[in-house]
């Protein structure tokens, strides 16, 4: 594909939202919609605990029930992952236990043409390259896997892994990003829209607590996860903004100047997903990418999964704010690593933060 820049995004359960996505292609040269992804639903009969699962969906009862969805994907011209990216650990007997259902979906897949599959347990990964050779795994971004050391010695041990997401918080680290673009074959594929907290240190647990059965649920952790987040990413929402790790549609060039041409959007377990609206969240993105004239006057909150036209951003657009966010090439410099210097010897998002809430007042909780 060249250049052009290859973009991943949720399917929904919806055969006219897919063609709407779909035709978002026609109207842009730069970037291509080529994935769409998902998994089953937590009251899906065929859930097997590899899942990260979202969202309830009476449309998904099987996995049979995705076919027609993925089908429309497939006549669209694009391809499908399906998601089995819990990091979830389990012991031999619960895997034993599931490993019938496991099987079943790949099997379902198979048939239907799928062989991408999203994961992140190195257990899974193990049992997909012996089991299933034929599958082409896709590692998650839920690996929070920080070191390049990591990502060599996994594509050591597993040749069938053909791409990487790195952790949210490495978006910002060009050294890292270069480095692992010269590991292996490995495609490396960016999450641009996620929201949630810079530095935040419950991520991998939430991931842990996602409910992974229709008959499950932990409404203790989610609101401790939930609430622990929020306390924090409102205490000061533009320090949160400008020390988020968003890949803004005009920031993409930089990227593609390291070789990375890969990026997902995220946003599968929002009600705007269900109900179409998020559609145009796609579409100005890589509207954006093609021509930044073409989203001057587009909310800058829709480009944070978190932030979606949020009411203490109401009316802020892209042109007032653009260049008062962090530049992208400070990071590319190099000078400071995030990880190491943020706060303490580096101050240049929180000085762009008071910028900010100085010509934009936002009561901070």
């Amino acid at each position: 594909m060249g250049g052009i820049n290859l973009f991943s995004v949720p399917m929904p359960f919806n055969l006219v939202h897919i063609n709407q996505i779909a035709h978002i292609n026609s109207e842009v040269a730069r970037s291509q919609i080529r994935y769409m992804y998902n998994t089953l639903t937590r009251n899906s009969v065929d859930v097997c605990g590899f899942e990260q699962t979202r969202v309830i969906d009476e449309r998904i009862g099987c996995i049979e029930d995705m076919l027609p969805f993925i089908e429309q994907v497939h006549k669209l011209g694009m391809d499908f992952i399906f998601l089995l990216n819990s990091p979830r650990v389990m012991d031999e007997e619960e895997f034993l236990v599931n490993e019938k259902k496991l099987r079943k979906i790949l099997e379902v897949l198979m048939r239907e043409g799928v062989y991408d599959i999203r994961v992140c347990s190195p257990l899974l990964i193990d049992f997909l390259a012996h089991e299933y050779p034929q599958i082409s795994i896709r590692c998650s971004t839920s690996q929070e896997y920080f070191s390049v050391k990591q990502y060599q010695s996994l594509a050591f041990l597993y040749p069938q892994i053909v791409e990487v997401v790195p952790s949210w918080e490495q978006n910002r680290n060009f050294r890292f990003l270069s480095s692992l673009r010269q590991t292996g074959n490995l495609t490396v594929e960016l999450m641009v829209n996620e929201g949630c907290l810079p530095g935040c240190p419950f991520r991998t647990y939430h991931s842990l607590f996602e409910p992974s059965q229709a008959n499950c649920d932990y409404p203790r952790f989610t609101s401790f996860f939930k609430s622990g987040c929020e306390k924090k990413f409102y205490h000061n929402l533009w320090k949160s903004i400008c020390m988020s790790n968003i890949i803004y549609p005009w920031q993409i060039t930089a990227y593609n100047e390291i070789g990375i041409h890969n990026f997902k959007l995220v946003g599968r377990n929002t009600s705007t997903f269900r109900n179409g609206k998020y559609i145009n969240i796609y579409r100005n993105y890589l509207l954006g990418v093609e021509d930044i004239r073409f989203i001057e006057d587009v909310p800058i909150s829709i480009f944070s999964n978190y932030l979606m036209n949020h009411p203490l951003l109401n009316g802020i657009t892209v042109s007032d704010v653009r260049h008062m966010l962090p530049d992208i090439e400070f990071f590319r410099r190099g000078t400071t690593v995030c990880a190491s210097d943020c706060g303490t010897t580096c101050r240049y998002c929180v000085t762009l933060a008071e910028k900010l809430q100085k010509k934009f007042p936002i009561k901070n909780h």
